[in-house]
Formats: C-alpha cells, sequence, structure tokens
C-alpha cells in the first residue's frame, strides 16, 4: 500500500513537471491551430473561385501578416512617439538645471569626491609606491 502510495505520488509529480516544462510549447500550438482553423475559411474561399491550394495559403497568411503587422505598430508607434517628444522637450530643462548652481543635480557634481581630484598629475604619481615597484619589475623583465 505505501509503495502504490508513493509511486501514485511520484507519477504525479512527474506529470505535473511534466505540464510545467510543456506549458509554453502547449500554448504556442494552441495558438497555431486557432489562428490555422481561423483562417481556413479564407483559403476554402480562394480555392472555390479556383485558386490553388498553395497560393491561397500564401496570399491569407501574406494578408494575416500584414494585418497583424499593422495592428501592432498602430498599437506601439503613438506612446514610442509621445514619450520621444516628452524626452525632447524635458532635455533643455536638464541641461539648464545643470548649470543653475542652486540645483540639486548641480551641487551634487561639484561636492563629489572626483570633482575635487587634480586633473594635472602624471599616472605615475597617482600610482602607490607598490604598484609602481611592481610595474618597473615587469617592465625589467619583459
Amino acid at each position: 500500500m505505501g509503495f502504490a502510495l508513493g509511486l501514485g505520488a511520484s507519477l504525479a509529480w512527474l506529470a505535473v513537471q511534466t505540464v510545467m516544462r510543456v506549458s509554453s510549447m502547449l500554448t504556442l500550438l494552441l495558438l497555431a491551430v486557432f489562428i490555422a482553423i481561423s483562417l481556413e475559411p479564407l483559403v476554402v474561399w480562394f480555392t472555390r473561385r479556383g485558386l490553388r491550394r498553395g497560393w491561397a495559403v500564401a496570399i491569407v497568411l501574406t494578408g494575416y501578416i500584414v494585418v497583424v503587422l499593422g495592428g501592432f505598430l498602430a498599437l506601439v508607434i503613438p506612446p514610442v512617439t509621445k514619450e520621444i517628444t516628452a524626452l525632447v522637450d524635458a532635455v533643455p530643462g536638464w541641461l539648464e538645471q545643470l548649470h543653475d548652481h542652486q540645483s540639486t543635480i548641480s551641487r551634487l557634481g561639484t561636492a563629489s569626491t572626483w570633482s575635487r581630484r587634480p586633473r594635472n598629475r602624471s599616472v605615475q604619481e597617482a600610482e602607490p609606491p607598490a604598484l609602481q615597484e611592481a610595474s618597473w619589475a615587469l617592465a625589467r623583465w619583459s
């Protein structure tokens, strides 16, 4: 009894794991079946008009792709255009804030440690002595 219960639980766990792994594939398969079934009447309509089935499928599939791509672009382009316009409109204000010494952004830039660092020091002066010795030793052996 215990073995059968353990075996049943193991098989149930295996079945759940398998379904979870192939769920995305099953979703795509169901979507493809739905699209094929929904486009079949158009293909049949074209074949009744004397067009070969291959050409009918090509015409219907091309039309479907154009409609889906056009719908996608119609949904995506207006918000993207709006955001780009807002970004372009905001840039002059941001530049003004950078140059204004009273703004937070400007105060952060002048208070940071990197802005107080001397800029005309050579690389050798900035290196610690141990690093200078190590680089000298490497240069000598190469």
